[in-house]
């Protein structure tokens, strides 16, 4: 009979939660927006999918580009590591941010559909790209979605959520069709 002990240093999902637990501040964020978009889906007396991508796209973009304003510097140093065209063009590091927020704004007024969801698409195009690259080099790099401030690894969900954004554009895109 083997009789081994168990040691009490290993715990057999502890990498599971410590992994989930890494992406709490992405789930509250991603949370808040769905609810906001919620609320105000109630408030308007329905539902509406591309209307809900609308405002969901605003929210997303200006709480994520305001992550990467509270350290500019810190987001442009992580973000270079793995974006294919702020590691040729610094300044692009820089401008990013702001571009994030003025799709922000323009999916919450509905400011050209067109020009926004195209400006999207190519935005998310490039920034799945470089992610897909870190991924496939197996760099261990951070994720600079939410700046400097939160900590998070580039790992598929970085992915997904740049493919998400950009198919709800391109969803958005046809509905105008």
């Amino acid at each position: 009979m083997n009789h081994k002990k168990m040691n009490p240093s290993k715990k057999p999902h502890k990498t599971h939660v410590t992994k989930l637990s890494s992406y709490k501040p992405l789930l509250v964020i991603l949370g808040i927006i769905v609810f906001i978009v919620a609320l105000i889906q109630v408030s308007q007396g329905g539902f509406d999918l591309i209307d809900s991508m609308r405002y969901f796209m605003g929210l997303f973009f200006l709480a994520f580009g305001s992550f990467k304003l509270v350290d500019l510097k810190g987001f442009v140093d992580m973000f270079a590591e793995y974006d294919v065209v702020t590691k040729r063009v610094r300044a692009w590091g820089f401008l990013y941010p702001f571009f994030e927020l003025a799709l922000g704004f323009a999916y919450l007024v509905n400011a050209d559909p067109l020009s926004t969801n195209l400006a999207t698409i190519a935005l998310m195009t490039v920034s799945s790209i470089g992610v897909a690259k870190a991924l496939s080099g197996k760099q261990k790099i951070r994720c600079a979605c939410l700046g400097s401030v939160v900590k998070l690894p580039v790992t598929t969900v970085t992915l997904i959520e740049d493919l998400g954004m950009g198919l709800m554009a391109i969803a958005m895109l046809i509905s105008l069709l």
